[in-house]
């Protein structure tokens, strides 16, 4: 929940801090607090953070027990499979999240949706100097507070979305669960945002008070979050072992529309106006509400015929199969010191030598 908020509260709370800093400071002191602050996050991500990724885990660990027990130890997983190269490991770093984007409806209407959602933030960040320092008169510095709807939106989505997930378990506690399940949130949260935006839209002209505009950006705020992570959800219950490809899918639409968004903002605001300009990002939004309630009756069927889907599934129901295998062996004494993974091929390697 923390890591799919602090994201959207980074352009919200970064404005907030960052007007103030270069009304009082100058601009260079926002790129040094920058590198003061990514500079050790990095180190500490680099040496602190664990690995997470089953297969490379348990490939790291038959490595060590090879070279400690003098016996070839492989696991189910490597079985029959290529050493990685190079050539491969781009394959499946890069190519593979490209393939997906273009093959793979699921992902790529929920990354389109997801990027255009949190681009919509970047795009507001263009247009809040032009909507309170043009129009309203406000300091640079006072501009900054104009985020402070968003972010309240985003902080109340965090007992929102634990409330939600809450109702999810009880439910998965009784019946089976399937990915749609996850799409929940994101039904409420497709409804508040073209509201939202609407609303703050056409209460952006001076004779009305600023605050009220600000009040439908905290729905905007609450809607961005609750949407984005119950797509993330739902990416990652569809694709299992493929989620981390998923996920980069996302990046790449995500990456793409925020190099576009801001390019055109100050010129349709400056041609448009604020009430018609700020009105595009929702109409924009309107289009992708029924996306969830269409999703959630169509995804089962879109999930059975998913090449990465079903590939993915496959694959984890291998490893489960495995580890059932490894667990028996463990209760009947044998295979105590390798854990609860997968190690099915043992051979001495002085046998084979011989």
């Amino acid at each position: 929940m923390a890591y799919s908020m602090f994201p959207f509260l980074g352009p919200t709370l970064g404005p907030i801090c960052g007007n103030f800093l270069v009304a009082n400071a100058g601009r260079r002191w926002v790129d040094t607090l920058c590198t003061l602050y990514f500079a050790p996050m990095f180190i500490l991500g680099v040496f602190i953070l664990p690995e997470t990724y089953a297969p490379y885990i348990l490939r790291r660990r038959t490595a060590r027990l090879s070279a400690e027990t003098g016996n070839v130890i492989i696991s189910k997983l490597d079985m029959g499979v290529p050493r990685k190269t190079l050539a491969s490991t781009l394959t499946t770093e890069i190519v593979r999240p490209m393939l997906m984007s273009v093959l793979e409806p699921i992902s790529t209407v929920m990354a389109i949706y997801a990027a255009i959602i949190y681009r919509i933030l970047y795009l507001i960040s263009a247009a809040f100097p032009i909507i309170f320092i043009d129009d309203r008169g406000w300091s640079q510095g006072l501009s900054g507070l104009a985020y402070v709807g968003i972010m309240i939106g985003q902080i109340i989505a965090v007992p929102v979305y634990v409330v939600l997930e809450m109702k999810y378990r009880k439910k998965i506690a009784t019946v089976a669960s399937t990915p749609e399940m996850r799409l929940e949130p994101a039904m409420y949260g497709a409804v508040m945002i073209p509201v939202s935006l609407f609303w703050f839209a056409w209460t952006s002209y001076t004779s009305i008070p600023w605050i009220v505009g600000l009040i439908g950006t905290i729905f905007f705020g609450l809607g961005n979050v609750l949407v984005f992570i119950a797509l993330m959800n739902y990416l990652i219950d569809t694709y299992s072992l493929y989620a981390a490809t998923a996920s980069a899918c996302n990046a790449i639409f995500r990456a793409l529309f925020g190099c576009a968004f801001p390019l055109f903002t100050t010129y349709m605001y400056q041609n448009l106006g604020a009430q018609w300009a700020s009105s595009i990002p929702a109409f924009l939004s309107l289009v992708f509400v029924p996306q969830p309630f269409v999703f959630l009756k169509i995804g089962p069927g879109l999930r059975a015929r998913s090449k990465f889907a079903n590939e993915a599934k496959a694959l984890l129901a291998k490893m489960q199969e495995a580890r059932e295998k490894v667990e028996e062996k463990t209760k009947d004494g044998k295979l105590t010191k390798l854990g609860p993974e997968v190690l099915t091929t043992c051979r001495n390697s002085d046998n084979s030598e011989s």
